[in-house]
Formats: structure tokens, C-alpha cells, sequence
């Protein structure tokens, strides 16, 4: 299983099927995203907990949360028992300290058409995802809309 020690880590998210996670597993992913999130692709907390549970120890296992309230988090975390949770929206200090007593890596995703990428501190997190999403696909889509992005505009930020 991957850990967070490489620059880059490659995350297969919007699984559905155990299938999908074992052919992501399969291709080299690093990662697996298991979304409780509202999205086309949003899984209910049994079928989540079963792709988590058949894929223990083989990748790193991830509950991608987006403006859900941090005692559904929580709850979902400790029946799941990920190996990490990804924040869009807002990541409260309260939590990310519930996460870490739990030992769950804390993994947060920053929208480049955000204030927040430019001002979030890296330091309070196992790792931060660059989403490029813009607002209207944002609103459109809830993320992961596959668009390229400008390195240099990594540069620009506080937290790198």
C-alpha cells in the first residue's frame, strides 16, 4: 500500500463497483476515492464500506466529502475506517483534530478558482489535491472536471 512519501500520488476517484476499484488497483493507482458526497457518483455508506473492506491493505482507501457536516464525517469514517478523507468545502480545526486522534490522513482539495488555494496552509494536512475546477463547471459538476491547469500557479501560493 502507497503512503503520502512521493511528490505525486495517483488517485482513481468515483469508483463504483468493486470491480472498478480491483481494475483501478490493477492499473498502478496509489489511491481509490469513495464518494459521500452528493454526485452522480455518490455512493450510500454500505457500498462504500464493502469496496473499502475488499480493498484493505492493497490502496490507500479515501471518503471524499464535499460542505458535509463534520459529525457525518465522523460517523462515516468510524464505520468505514478509511485509510484517509478528502475535504472540498470547508475543513474546521475541530475536525481535522478528531481525524488525527483517529489516525486518518486528512487530504484537502483546493479549488485553483478559489481564494482558499492561494491562503491554505499545507503544513495542517497529510496532503492537498489541485482541483481545476472553474465556478460554472464547479456548480455544473461538483468537481472533477478533467481540465488542465498552469503549474506556475502552484507557484503562487502561500502553503507550497
Amino acid at each position: 500500500m502507497t503512503d503520502f512519501d512521493t511528490p505525486f500520488l495517483v488517485k482513481i476517484c468515483g469508483l463504483t463497483t468493486l470491480s472498478d476499484a480491483n481494475a483501478a488497483i490493477d492499473a498502478g493507482a496509489n489511491a481509490v476515492g469513495l464518494i459521500l458526497a452528493s454526485s452522480p457518483r455518490q455512493l450510500t455508506l454500505d457500498r462504500a464500506l464493502a469496496i473499502a473492506e475488499a480493498t484493505r491493505g492493497r490502496v490507500l482507501r479515501t471518503l471524499v466529502f464535499r460542505d458535509d457536516d463534520d459529525e457525518f464525517i465522523l460517523r462515516a469514517q468510524d464505520l468505514i475506517d478509511a485509510d484517509a478523507v478528502q475535504i472540498h468545502g470547508p475543513l474546521s480545526d475541530e475536525l481535522r483534530g478528531r481525524l488525527r486522534e483517529r489516525e486518518v490522513r486528512v487530504i484537502k482539495a483546493l479549488s485553483i478558482a478559489s481564494d482558499e488555494f492561494y491562503e491554505f496552509n499545507d503544513a495542517t494536512v497529510d496532503a492537498v489535491l489541485v482541483d481545476g475546477a472553474t465556478p460554472e463547471a464547479e456548480r455544473a459538476t461538483r468537481g472533477g472536471v478533467v481540465r488542465t491547469i498552469l503549474w506556475r500557479t502552484r507557484d503562487r501560493r502561500r502553503g507550497t
